[in-house]
Parts: C-alpha cells; structure tokens; sequence
C-alpha cells in the first residue's frame, strides 16, 4: 500500500526546500516519518529509506519508474539502496508513480478494489494532493482551458500534464457520477482533445469510470503514419470494445510527424493522407487480435479521419462501429455518400449507426468555427430509423448558464470573416476540464447542424484544388472512393482465397 500520509509529509518537508534538499524515511508503530536535511544524509538512513520507499510502492514499480525515459534516475542505484532522495529525485519518483502503467495494474489486479486503486492512483483524493506531491511542477488548472498543448506530452513537462489531466477526469467523472450522459462527454473531451494532444505511450493506464464503477483502459497500440496519430484503448478485462482515437492537426515543432499533420488540412479530401497511410497497420491490428466491434473517436482534422475510417471499418472489414464521435471535428463530405449506401444499409431499426457530434458553445469567436470546413457530416440527412445522431454544444460555466451554439443564420461573407478572425487561436476549448454545461439539439435543428459544413466549403476546395494542380496532381493520391473500392474488392476476394485479410491491404 501507499500511503498518502507518507506522501503529505514527504511534500511538507520538501515543498519550499532547495532543489538540494534531501529527506531520510524511518518507521515506527505509528507509521512512516519523514526527516529533512540540508546536507547528506548519513548512508545508513539512505539505505533505510530506500527500503522503506520499496515497501511502500513495490520494488519492480520503482525499477520501472527509475527506466521511464523521462525520469532517468539511476537503477542500480534503487538496487543497491544508495539513491540520496533530494527535492529532484522525490519529484521524479512522485511522477513515475502518477504515470500509471499497464504493467502496474497487472501487480494489483488481484487485489480488493479499493486497495487496487489506491495502490494505482495515491494522488486520487484531491487535485492538491497531486500539486502538492509534486512539489511545486504541478499545472494550475486554469492553464488547459484554451488549450495548445505545447509540449506535445514530451518531456517531464509533458508527463506531468497527462498525469494531472489523467486525475482530473477522474475527479470530474465523480462528481458527475449520476449524470452518465455527462460523463461521456467529459471522457469524450478528455481523450481526443487534451490526452491525445499529449501522445499517450504505450501501456499508459487511465480510468475511465468512477469511483464507484471503475473502468481502467491502457493504450495498446499506437499507429503514426501519413500524418495520422492514432491511440487504441483496451480496458484490462478485454470485455469492451477498444476505443480508436484520432488526434488532431498537431503542427506544433515539438510534435510527432507535426509537417504531415499539417498537410492533412490542404487536402481536397481533409485527412485522407493519414487515413491511407495507417489502414494497413490497422488492419493488421484489428485481425491479429481478432477485434469485431469498436468505438471511434476524433478531434478535429482527426474527426474526417475518424469518419472515414468508421466506413473502411464496417465496409470493407465487417467491424461493427458500435459509437462514432467527434469533438470539435471538421467534416468528412467525401464519405457520406458511401456511408448512406454501404453502410446504413446493412444497419436496421434495432441495431442503428450511433454518432455523437460534440462542437463548443460559446459566444462569437468562442464557438467552434471549424465545422464549417469540409461538407457534411455523416448522418446528415440519413434516415432516423437506420441512423441515431446527437449533436451537442458544450460551454463552461456554473450549472443552468445558457449555451450558445454556432448561430446558422450568417451570410457567407460573416462567416469567411469570423472563421478566419477566430483561427489563429484553439478552436477546443477544454470545456469540460471544470463545471459546464451542454445542450443536445432537436433532430430537426442537429441536422441543420451537420450540413453547417457547405458554407465554407466551395471556398475551401477552390484552394485545396489549387493546390492540387500547383503540385501536378501528386499531392491528394487516390481519392477515398476510388480507395474504398479497392481495399474492398481485395477483401472481398480473400474470401474465396482463404488469405489473410492482412496481406490484401493496398500500400497505396
């Protein structure tokens, strides 16, 4: 067990201390006590501290947080028990310990819940326990609410961030716990717009449930291709669908492949290039573990993707898209027709294609402008029978503020303007990271919502056309229809083969 007593007195003594400052661990019938030094430490108490810090966070834990790229501590000296716990060493052993691994959940899975989880997550009471473990390098909240992500999750700076969001959903999802449809737009936010702007590691281990109802996820796979970043979530038990996430435009320097991310934009078919890029990689996935339905989700230029793929998922591979949302998306046009014919028609009245469009509300240029970009969205003018779509508008607030959503009944020279006006800053605002509020619009109205797109739209193409010409017809490749048929009659034709669907996914 870890204790939070010990980690409270492990802060007092450390909080305001000097960056040399080094602390001694001893133990009595009351428990843990924590000693502070302005010199070094005798060996002995060293040595003894050590010991202590392995009983109370498990020897291989502290091996691994030693090895994280990011902490760097020195292993063999955790092994020999002569790490000097310093200001530094403690916040980087604090940090390792915040950035919860699949391989630490496999440790206490077979323990009681509630010691499961506070072996897990020992900062989980409170935000200011986490602030206050980490001595001082903790974010302030108000910091996310415009959000540009600067460290792309790199670095100690980056590591802390994933931590401190990681905790804040779960406090988030507790407070919200009897408001389910809340919560879903609170994990929503969550993964596709401020965790996945931090590329998530593989095996990284987040809870997706309350406190009650916990549900614990960890990133399996990561695909970066084209442009294209995408996270897959599997929970711990295997019982759910694994979730799909689709970052977004990420043309930050300290990003990862940040130039094709950008190039994705320009497209005359936004996202298409990563969308290509990663489907055989995520083929293989899929089929290697033999996965049959999933949920998808994407933010922003990593919304089109999500759209796009949902229809190669169910069209060409029979993956059944059990939810599709996006968040602050831009449309996906060129996919619409193909989802109303192929897909739409497989599904019936008890089984109908589920879509969650989430936009933040907001006045003038705090509404999200970009969904005017790129044409319909799926669902648009699809049959309500065959077809479930929710299209909700967020904005922080205190509890029955009214939310604004993006006004429809501007002239198209406006809505050039205020798009533009509006874009040098985030369209995502992190509405959820605090109180907020949502409203689902009326069928009739979201689908006025989802065809909002072809305003901009002939504006756009005449410059993504210009483009293609400029770059002799090279830059856009094979276009998503033409793509479609062709990785569907491939697996079409492993059918009568008997070869793996893998081996017809077109490089192309």
């Amino acid at each position: 067990m870890i204790p939070s007593s010990l980690i409270s007195a492990i802060a007092s003594e450390l909080k305001d201390a000097p960056e040399t400052a080094a602390i001694t661990i001893t133990k009595n019938s009351h428990g843990y006590k924590v000693e502070r030094y302005d010199t070094t430490p005798p060996a002995e108490s060293v040595s003894r501290s050590i010991e202590y810090l392995k009983e109370c966070f498990g020897v291989e834990r502290l091996q691994r947080i030693c090895k994280k790229p990011d902490i760097s501590l020195n292993a063999s000296e955790i092994e020999s028990n002569t790490l000097i716990l310093t200001k530094t060493v403690m916040r980087n052993i604090l940090i390792g310990v915040g950035d919860v691994q699949k391989a630490d959940y496999d440790e206490v899975a077979q323990l009681p819940p509630t010691e499961r989880h506070q072996r897990l997550f020992p900062f989980a009471s409170s935000m200011k326990s986490l602030t206050d473990a980490l001595l001082g390098a903790a974010p302030k909240i108000s910091d996310f609410f415009i959000d540009r992500a600067s460290s792309s999750g790199k670095g100690i700076k980056g590591l802390i961030e994933r931590i401190f969001l990681s905790l804040n959903l779960q406090l988030n999802l507790n407070r919200n716990q009897d408001n389910l449809q809340k919560n879903d737009y609170i994990i929503a936010e969550t993964i596709t717009s401020q965790l996945a702007d931090r590329e998530w590691q593989e095996k990284s281990l987040i809870q997706l449930g309350t406190a009650t109802q916990p549900k614990y996820y960890y990133v399996d796979k990561v695909l970066i291709k084209g442009g294209a970043y995408i996270s897959i979530l599997k929970d711990v038990d295997g019982t759910e669908p694994p979730k799909i996430i689709c970052r977004g435009t990420a043309a930050r320097p300290s990003s990862t492949d940040a130039i094709n991310s950008l190039l994705n934009d320009l497209l005359i078919e936004i996202g298409m290039k990563g969308v290509k890029a990663v489907w055989p990689e995520l083929v293989e996935y899929l089929n290697a573990n033999e996965i049959k339905s999933v949920e998808l989700y994407g933010k922003s230029m990593g919304g089109a993707q999500a759209l796009a793929l949902s229809v190669l998922l169910e069209g060409v591979l029979n993956v059944h898209v059990d939810c599709l949302t996006t968040y602050c998306s831009v449309q996906a046009g060129y996919a619409v027709e193909i989802f109303n014919r192929e897909i739409l028609g497989k599904r019936t009245e008890q089984d109908p294609f589920q879509i969650v469009v989430l936009r933040n509300g907001g006045k003038e240029n705090e509404t999200d402008n970009v969904p005017i970009v790129g044409g319909l969205h799926l669902g648009a003018d699809a049959p309500q029978n065959k077809c479930n779509v929710s299209v909700v508008y967020l904005q922080q607030g205190q509890e029955g503020e009214q939310v604004d959503v993006l006004p429809l009944e501007m002239g198209i020279f406006s809505r050039i303007f205020r798009f533009f006006k509006s874009f040098p800053g985030p369209h995502c605002r992190q509405s959820t990271l605090d109180n907020f509020n949502f409203k689902k619009l009326e069928p009739a109205e979201a689908q006025q919502h989802l065809r909002v797109g072809l305003i901009f739209e002939k504006c756009r193409l005449f410059l993504a056309y210009a483009i293609h010409l400029l770059t002799f017809t090279l830059f856009n490749g094979q276009f998503f229809s033409e793509f479609y048929s062709e990785q569907k009659a491939m697996a079409s034709s492993k059918v009568t083969s008997g070869i793996s669907p893998v081996e017809f996914v077109s490089p192309t």
